[in-house]
């Protein structure tokens, strides 16, 4: 992944900072899970490398990154520059009751203390502070899409 990020961001660099030099390459979407842990596991080399290149990329807009981590584990890197500089907190996805009493995702949350409880199966998706319902889908009902469909 560290290879691809610095060849498009080198391939960026060389073009005069032109992003039609990227016209021929696809979006890469990443999701890192337990995003925390995962950078607690590799060397420290690897670590600032990776870093970097995100923040190298971040003009690009070919790569989107999913960092999915419980709220309390982000907090504690929310201050750190690489977080600042590439991390957009009034994006982002909640699961789970409690977002009208949380300040990590900012939102224009209109639930009163006692309306803030997400439906099961549902949580809210956060797009330039704007909240939006949506229905979460879970392998149940992937495996049963995909069954009907192999049928």
């Amino acid at each position: 992944m560290c290879d691809n990020m610095e060849f498009q961001y080198n391939t960026y660099v060389k073009n005069n900072y032109k992003l039609d030099a990227l016209s021929n390459t696809n979006t890469m979407t990443v999701v890192i899970t337990d995003f925390t842990k995962s950078l607690s596991r590799i060397s420290e080399e690897l670590k600032k490398r990776f870093l970097d290149n995100l923040k190298n990329v971040k003009e690009l807009s070919q790569f989107v990154y999913v960092f999915v981590d419980r709220v309390d584990n982000l907090k504690k890197i929310e201050y750190d520059e690489w977080y600042k500089r590439v991390v957009q907190s009034n994006y982002g996805i909640w699961i789970g009751n409690g977002i009208a009493d949380q300040t990590f995702i900012k939102t224009n949350i209109g639930f009163k203390k006692t309306n803030n409880e997400i439906p099961e199966g549902f949580g809210i998706c956060v797009k330039n502070t704007k909240t939006y319902l949506v229905k979460l889908v879970n392998d149940t009902e992937i495996n049963s899409k995909v069954d009907d469909i192999d049928e």
